[in-house]
């Protein structure tokens, strides 16, 4: 339940019974639970939820649950969850100061042993990190720059309808933080279910994706068919980048790996051609 949601239970329970921002809801047992929307800053008080903005995914330290991952931040509450098992998890919130009252003290830390926001820093990731860029979902490669383009470079990439594109390059022309973002515990899941649904599996160690399947590599030369002519085939050589007609290729099935391959069906078509070209001569 939302803190919106959570306040508006509060108002029909109680009325009118406020104290500045606050609002008591009186809970079963004698328990209350307190709802603020502007959390009060004390001395020494760091804005966590600012530092975090375009970090969903990454891993925190709370002391009292341990290592968490940041599902973001929602009505002034930095939301998280904790792996349980691989079918379960549970979730807390801090405020924005990473409290859990405003009398309080900081629960919410970069890691165990790193406990001073002062000195957080926003992950670089890392080759082979699955992360979110805008809604595609890729296992990161890098970054490069032309001119003012901005370019990420993915292993492999999944668009938002599921289907794979090894080796693609996504084009931001401003990289903003929040564009690019690690991927949550269920977001890695799907993907990976996603991959073996079609017959592929990602190797972290070698940073390949595994499959009976081939997949052309950046810069790597493979063939495919084109037409000229009255319906006459040819091959020709092409570099693997990644590009629109890389991709349609590769979903169409003219990609080959060998230029053995690309003749071989370059002669099928070809003679399939002829065979349709004499019945129409001879009907």
């Amino acid at each position: 339940m939302s803190q919106k949601e959570r306040k508006a239970i509060a108002i029909n329970v109680i009325g009118d019974k406020k104290d500045d921002n606050k609002v008591t809801v009186v809970l079963d047992k004698g328990k209350e639970d307190i709802i603020k929307d502007n959390p009060k800053k004390n001395d020494g008080d760091i804005d966590i939820a600012s530092l975090l903005n375009g970090c969903k995914g990454i891993t925190l330290y709370h002391v009292v649950y341990g290592e968490v991952i940041l599902s973001g931040v929602v009505d002034n509450q930095i939301e998280f969850y904790q792996e349980i098992d691989q079918f379960n998890t549970r979730s807390a919130s801090v405020n924005i100061y990473g409290k859990k009252y405003d009398e309080g003290e900081c629960l919410l830390f970069p890691s165990k042993n790193q406990r001073d926001w002062s000195k957080f820093k926003k992950e670089e990731f890392k080759p082979g990190s699955y992360v979110v860029i805008g809604n595609i979902r890729c296992i990161y490669k890098g970054v490069r720059k032309m001119d003012d383009k901005t370019f990420f470079e993915c292993f492999v990439a999944i668009a938002s309808e599921d289907d794979i594109y090894p080796n693609k390059v996504v084009l931001n022309h401003i990289l903003k933080e929040n564009k690019i973002r690690r991927a949550t515990y269920d977001e890695v899941a799907q993907m990976n279910k996603i991959l073996l649904d079609n017959g592929v599996k990602w190797n972290p160690d070698t940073h390949e994706l595994d499959s009976a399947k081939w997949f052309p590599k950046q810069d790597e030369t493979y063939y495919s068919l084109l037409i000229k002519g009255a319906c006459r085939f040819f091959v020709t050589e092409a570099k693997w980048d990644g590009s629109s007609i890389d991709i349609d290729r590769l979903e169409n099935g003219n990609c080959f790996q060998t230029k053995e391959e690309a003749n071989h069906w370059c002669a099928k078509f070809n003679n399939a051609s002829d065979e349709v070209s004499k019945q129409l001569i001879n009907r």
